[in-house]
């Protein structure tokens, strides 16, 4: 019996391994950064790629960010991790009272046994498209999250609280895209997972918010989006 328990985990890593390497081969060569225990943004200013939905005009500077954070993650209402850590890429366009977030990617690292199992079972249980709905959440989620702390910096090291010292972040996302992500984990050990997107082609929304300080928290409108 436990060689068939074996030989049935095996077969299901395997499956999970291919369902994750189909994707494009310019992905093939994505490595997971190993100082995953750095909690500090890297900001590298580089012009944007033509996978952006945002087209820069005159005065954004663009910033790409890698950083690793602690998250609260949410999934059909529940609260599957208070503390979910998962590292964040994006590009930040700073054009001044406008912050434009674009191109976001969130990889789970791996200290939330309640994501591990919740992805293991989408995984075994469910279909493709339901695996990639997790990855779609999770991305939004630390979007959003990471867009808040962005903003907060930015407010509160401008010294004026509202109505005064308003920012307004647009956050841009894809539409046609695929997932495709590699676990670095080996069985047993807490999930690490490396995320990627294939782009399939050009037609984005946005989420516009706009943020000001009031008495050190942080106020946000209903989020705005269009196609």
């Amino acid at each position: 019996m436990k060689t068939l328990k074996y030989i049935s985990i095996l077969i299901i890593l395997i499956g999970v391994s291919v369902f994750f390497h189909r994707c494009s081969k310019e992905n093939a060569n994505v490595v997971v950064d190993d100082s995953i225990n750095n909690s500090s943004i890297i900001e590298n200013r580089e012009t944007a790629s033509e996978e952006s939905c945002f087209t820069p005009y005159d005065g954004c500077t663009p910033i790409i960010v890698d950083t690793f954070m602690y998250i609260p993650f949410y999934y059909q209402d529940s609260l599957i991790c208070d503390s979910l850590y998962v590292r964040i890429r994006l590009t930040v366009y700073d054009c001044g009272s406008n912050l434009v977030f674009d191109k976001s990617i969130v990889d789970p690292l791996g200290n939330c046994g309640a994501f591990d199992s919740l992805f293991w079972d989408i995984v075994i249980n469910g279909t493709d498209d339901d695996v990639a709905k997790l990855l779609d959440i999770l991305n939004y989620q630390g979007s959003v999250f990471y867009e808040r702390f962005y903003v907060k910096k930015r407010l509160i090291n401008g010294g004026q609280e509202c109505p005064l010292g308003q920012l307004t972040a647009d956050y841009y996302s894809s539409i046609c895209y695929q997932w495709c992500a590699e676990i670095m984990s080996k069985p047993g050990e807490p999930l690490l997972i490396n995320v990627s997107k294939v782009y399939c082609g050009k037609k984005c929304c946005v989420k516009s918010t706009t943020y000001c300080m009031k008495n050190g928290v942080l106020n946000s409108t209903t989020p705005v989006f269009q196609s």
